[in-house]
Parts: C-alpha cells; structure tokens; sequence
C-alpha cells in the first residue's frame, strides 16, 4: 500500500469536508454582518451539500472514463481558493458566488477521491483506503467545529480551512 497515496487522498477529503462546517459556529455572526435572514444563513451553510446532492451522480459517471487526479486537483484548488476569495466577500453576492464555487470543488472532491483510490490501490490496501475514505466527511465536520472554536471568526475559519485545502492540492497533484 502507497501510505503517501493514502494520507494524501484521505487528508484532502477530510479538508474538503471541513468546507462543510465552516459556517455553522459562525451562522448567527455572519448573518448580522451581511442583513441574512436566517434562512439565508442556513442556505449559505448547506449551499456545499445541496450542490454536491444534485451534482455528484450526474459527475460521478462524466468523470468515470476520464483521468481523475486533475480533477481531483482542480476540486480541491477551486475549494481553497473560493473559500479564500470568500474572506474578502464585501456583500453578500460575492459570499454567495464564492460559496457556489467551494461546492463545485468540493463535488469534484468526492466523487474523485474514492475514484482514486481504486485505481491507485490494488486488493487489502484499495479496500482499507476506502474504507478509511469514509472517514473524511465526520472528521472535517469534527475539524471544523474544534476550528471554529480556536479561531476569532468566520474569516479566519474560512481562510485556515481554504489554505489547509490549497495546500494539500500540491501533494495531490504528484499521485
């Protein structure tokens, strides 16, 4: 079993899924500084899983015969950035835009992430990877959460879990 592989893919996932959980310990605060409803919060919170739920089987199967790893690149540089781009959201447009953005990146996360694996790993080490790839979404909520309680605001949480992502895209770009 290639552990870089693993830890790789794995890591990334977990900081994908972070994405996720950015926003909840901070709902209430960046509702007030952008005039959200808390409807709109709660939107802007979820845009990620929304998106990934109306996008990931119709991606799953256009990227199935592609090579996944740029892709995979691709999802976790659009997840970073965006999320980067979002700490400087002057309204509440641009945080919406920049949210739709991490939720692309972060479909093409897990619908390659697995892909990889499989094709990267062969027998016991494919199925403990995938195994261990189920890990990603509980911990980067975990992460996120214990993040949001150590940063000063929804700023600072978005932009340690955008650079975390941005830079576990360089290793992920060598599989």
């Amino acid at each position: 079993m290639s552990i870089r592989t693993v830890v790789t893919v794995v890591a990334a996932g977990a900081a994908a899924s972070m994405a996720l959980g950015e926003f909840v310990p901070f709902l209430t605060s960046v509702g007030a500084e952008f005039q959200l409803s808390l409807t709109a919060a709660g939107l802007l919170s979820s845009a990620i899983t929304l998106v990934a739920g109306l996008t990931c089987l119709p991606l799953g199967l256009w990227v199935d015969r592609r090579r996944l790893r740029g892709f995979f690149v691709a999802g976790l540089a659009a997840l970073g950035v965006a999320g980067l781009a979002a700490t400087l959201a002057g309204g509440p447009t641009a945080l919406f835009v920049s949210r739709a953005v991490q939720a692309a990146g972060y479909a093409l996360v897990v619908i390659t992430g697995p892909g990889l694996l499989a094709r990267l790993l062969e027998g016991r080490s494919r199925q403990t990877a995938l195994a261990l790839w189920g890990l990603c979404i509980p911990s980067g909520l975990a992460l996120a959460g214990a993040l949001g309680g150590l940063t000063t605001g929804w700023r600072a949480e978005v932009a340690a879990v955008g650079a975390i992502t941005v830079l576990l895209a360089v290793p992920a770009a060598t599989l």
